[in-house]
């Protein structure tokens, strides 16, 4: 198993006097160097596991954005688009530069300056290369969207492999550092080395 998450919905239940009920379920990304696997199963009923095979490589991470839609990153850099509510693909992205190790959806996060051109809510994408693509909400509606900035935070060889929110500030693992970005100016804000042997930060919470 490489990555899960959870997904909410509101769904119509007839049956119930047409009451809205929320929807609670696990989605669960895998696979290997050739191929890749998406499945979900559901909290609330009575249901069994059901998935789908994606013609990529493995899947590393997932976020939920809203209540309709899941993001789905891969090794070969490709975000993948699903509709949360009914399982089915939306589109699949152009590939990023690099693969895909985490992602982070953040709602109101972003102010100041770079809310102008961002919006305030954005989807911060980490990459192996050291990049931090950085997707405004509403242009992930589209197709064709590509990230609208990138903030590189390592060298080619310190890959982004973890990120939470704080307040004001992107908190990230790249390498064996731990690294700040401030999200008014989406510029690196601090640095610390946190490891000296051989291995990466793998997680980061606060």
């Amino acid at each position: 198993m490489g990555c899960f998450t959870f997904a909410n919905s509101n769904l119509r239940q007839e049956n119930f006097r047409e009451k809205d009920e929320e929807r609670v379920e696990v989605w669960v990304g895998s696979g290997d160097g050739s191929s890749a696997q998406l499945a979900w199963f559901s909290l609330t009923e009575n249901e069994p596991c059901k998935g789908v095979m994606l013609d990529d490589r493995r899947i590393l991470c997932m976020t939920a954005i809203g209540q309709g839609t899941m993001l789905v990153g891969t090794q070969s850099g490709r975000l993948w688009v699903y509709d949360a509510v009914t399982h089915t693909k939306k589109y699949v992205l152009s590939p990023l530069r690099d693969a895909i190790l985490c992602m982070e959806y953040n709602r109101g996060f972003v102010q100041g300056a770079a809310a102008k051109w961002l919006g305030s809510d954005a989807v911060f994408v980490g990459l192996a290369n050291g990049t931090v693509a950085v997707f405004p909400r509403h242009t992930l509606e589209d197709e064709k969207a590509r990230p609208t900035y990138e903030v590189t935070v390592g060298n080619g060889d310190d890959p982004v492999t973890c990120m939470t929110l704080n307040g004001k500030q992107l908190w990230l693992g790249c390498s064996k550092n731990i690294v700040t970005v401030n999200l008014e100016k989406l510029s690196v804000e601090r640095s610390w080395k946190t490891n000296k042997g051989s291995g990466v930060n793998s997680h980061v919470v606060l």
